[in-house]
Formats: C-alpha cells, sequence, structure tokens
C-alpha cells in the first residue's frame, strides 16, 4: 500500500521518517527505478548495506592498546 502523508499508519511512521529512510538507502547507493525489475533485491541489498553501517558506527570499537 502507498504511503500518503495525509493517511495516519498504525506503525507510526511519518512520511518524514519515509524520507529520512529513503535518503539513507540512497546514501548506500540504492537507486530505485520503476523499470527495475529486481527492485526488491535492490532495497534489501541498500538495507543490508545500511545495517552493516549502522552497526559499524554504534559497535564499541576495540582499540589496539588493550
Amino acid at each position: 500500500m502507498p504511503r500518503y502523508p495525509f493517511v495516519k499508519h498504525s506503525d507510526g511512521m511519518s512520511p518524514a521518517d519515509l524520507v529520512r529512510e529513503i535518503k539513507e538507502l540512497e546514501a548506500v547507493g540504492s537507486e530505485p527505478r520503476a523499470e527495475d525489475a529486481d527492485y526488491a533485491a535492490g532495497i534489501r541489498a541498500a538495507q543490508q548495506r545500511l545495517a552493516d553501517v549502522y552497526r559499524s558506527n554504534c559497535t564499541p570499537q576495540r582499540s589496539a592498546a588493550g
């Protein structure tokens, strides 16, 4: 179902949330096109890359010293 800004969604995502998510996915290489036959796989791959970025940014890094 398409997301419309005037429809209240039960999952709590706002139009601003959707825009942010799209921009984040595009930042890791997602380039959705209507004619893309493998759109879903591209989105899943971008979501995985984004999760990898979040994980690397949010996981404590071990220092070489200790």
